[in-house]
């Protein structure tokens, strides 16, 4: 068997630390083009054919907003409870040290 991670070996995985920055990252970038989008409508005329397009973008990216922001809750939730991927990846593993040492 060979001794080389693979990209899909736990230690290679996202820390919940990471994935809220990550989280925090990908917020910010859609709020930023949200906010564009929302200046390009107020400037916009009622009968602007392109309107209709950018007021459902700004939906679309409202729905996307709200699931960002609910995910980087739940989290900041897991992380505050001490509940990283790597701790939850070396709970079995610090069990049968702790075992061993008794």
């Amino acid at each position: 068997r060979s001794q080389r991670r693979s990209a899909r070996d736990p230690a290679y995985g996202v820390t919940s630390a990471a994935r809220s920055v990550l989280l925090g990252e990908m917020l910010q970038s859609r709020v930023s083009r949200r906010e564009d989008l929302q200046k390009a409508l107020d400037n916009m005329t009622a009968d602007d054919p392109a309107r209709e397009n950018t007021e459902a973008e700004l939906q679309e990216r409202g729905a996307v907003i709200k699931n960002l922001k609910e995910e980087q809750t739940a989290t900041q939730r897991g992380t505050k409870a001490g509940h990283s991927s790597r701790q939850e990846r070396d709970k079995p593993e610090m069990a049968r040290e702790l075992r061993s040492t008794v």
